[in-house]
């Protein structure tokens, strides 16, 4: 009698873990970096991982152009919806070796024993931040006659919209008529003055982007017909968060004069203060939620043809000059012609840029036959910069859908690859997780009867 409570216990235990293993579903979203960089500057793909105790990833690809560098792993508790879960975040760094741009193939990644889909993408290196001729990339120069040695604060617009970016850059200029040799302070005491500067001219109410600048080299101008020399010491994006004016205090600099047989001295520059207006954005239902700025749509699709109860992807790419941290689109409902899976997004904006992209990939699952106008369901809202109004960018694909109809949907819920194995089917979708969940409970109530009924049967004997 005493084994056979053993037994009982033990596949009570048993049952226990399967159940535990089966009530929590893993939840994994890959991240791209910026797929623009620079030489010196680092690529990764992160894989993050909730719900589950394992986070074994397997199949990170080599890339051309790419020396393969160290995986580091980290492990945080996060909150979800009132509840606390674990969560590992793997990250792969990747070192360019040369300038160009490669393409990096779709693969898979096998994270603890189940399959993700990452699609083909590509990746620059170099000095172009877009791959687009429709916006390029200003630098801030005083352009106003250079009457000597001068260190400038200049701005990219005199006023600007609610949530519109403007650029600020400090830079130090040098007439070519300019006979005094001028240095800058020792590296360390020169950092700490730059960043004592930028605390300064940080503005509150206001969303930063900051250029990274790690070395400070001359670039030789000509402004009104006169060579300059220019340093730029600090360059970043603000967009501001509210319609009051953004003001710019005086900055202070210090510079080493060299006169000459081992004798310097420390002389101060100062900028002046500098003031943008902001103007509020005109009424609409959603100004608090909708970004600002200048922006155009790349689409990409597979095929204008598909076969209900195959899914494809649709690529809806916002590019163009604005703050892309704000920049979201609406979950899409289900209907009873489309499952929408949620996307996967890529964005690409550089540090202390204004132009950038984001890429939302969508997977879609045609569950009934028609020509359907993408428009219906693609469209993104958003405050035109460059006409002073709400516009809106559109899809302009249409697709040709045939096939039998599909009246089962496929639950949308969690991360884009959740429920990849329910995608390409015509078939009915069994969902066996809760199928099993459901055994397990009957199993573990009848398990608890019985071990109550062996324990009072051996106590009546």
């Amino acid at each position: 009698m005493i084994n056979g409570i053993k037994h009982f216990v033990l596949f009570f235990l048993v049952l226990m873990q399967a159940q535990a293993a089966f009530a929590q579903d893993q939840e994994v979203k890959t991240e791209l970096s910026s797929r623009y960089i620079q030489l010196n500057e680092a690529f990764s793909i992160k894989v993050v991982i909730q719900n589950s105790k394992e986070y074994e990833v397997e199949g990170l690809p080599e890339i051309k152009g790419f020396k393969k560098n160290s995986k580091s792993i980290a492990h945080t508790q996060v909150q979800i919806q009132g509840r606390k879960v674990i969560q590992h975040t793997i990250t792969q760094n990747y070192s360019p070796t040369v300038n160009g741009v490669f393409a990096v193939p779709a693969f898979d990644l096998v994270v603890n024993d189940r399959n993700y889909h990452i699609e083909e993408f590509s990746i620059s290196v170099g000095d172009k931040p877009i791959v687009n001729s429709d916006f390029t990339e200003k630098t801030n120069i005083n352009s106003k006659l250079i009457s000597g040695v001068e260190l400038n604060l200049t701005h990219s617009k005199p006023d600007i919209y609610v949530g519109e970016g403007v650029k600020i850059t400090l830079g130090f200029y040098i007439p070519e008529f300019n006979t005094t040799p001028w240095e800058f302070l020792p590296a360390e005491e020169l950092n700490k003055e730059i960043e004592k500067i930028a605390r300064i001219l940080k503005p509150k109410e206001c969303l930063e982007n900051r250029l990274s600048i790690t070395n400070i080299e001359g670039t030789d101008l000509v402004i009104d017909d006169k060579k300059i020399t220019f340093y730029k010491l600090f360059e970043a994006v603000y967009y501001p968060l509210n319609n009051l004016p953004i003001r710019f205090a005086s900055v202070r600099l210090p510079m080493i004069k060299n006169l000459g047989e081992n004798n310097s001295q420390k002389v101060d520059f100062k900028t002046k203060a500098v003031t943008i207006s902001v103007k509020p954005l005109p009424e609409h239902p959603q100004k608090e939620k909708l970004a600002v700025g200048d922006f155009i749509l790349k689409e990409r699709i597979q095929s204008k043809t598909f076969n209900t109860g195959k899914s494809f992807d649709y690529s809806f790419k916002i590019i163009g000059d604005g703050n892309f941290n704000a920049i979201n689109f609406e979950e899409l409902s289900n209907d009873a012609h489309f499952d929408f899976f949620p996307p996967q997004i890529i964005q690409n904006q550089k540090n202390g840029s204004q132009l950038g992209e984001k890429e939302f990939i969508f997977k879609i699952l045609p569950k009934d036959s028609g020509t359907y106008n993408l428009g219906n369901y693609f469209f993104w809202v958003y405050f035109n910069t460059k006409t002073m109004t709400y516009d809106t960018l559109t899809s302009s694909q249409l697709i040709e859908v045939s096939g039998e109809v599909i009246t089962n949907n496929a639950n949308t819920s969690g991360d884009l690859f959740d429920h990849i194995d329910l995608l390409k089917t015509s078939g009915i979708n069994v969902n066996y997780r809760k199928i099993i969940k459901n055994i397990a409970n009957v199993a573990v109530i009848l398990m608890l009867l019985g071990m109550f009924y062996l324990i009072d049967f051996k106590r009546k004997k």
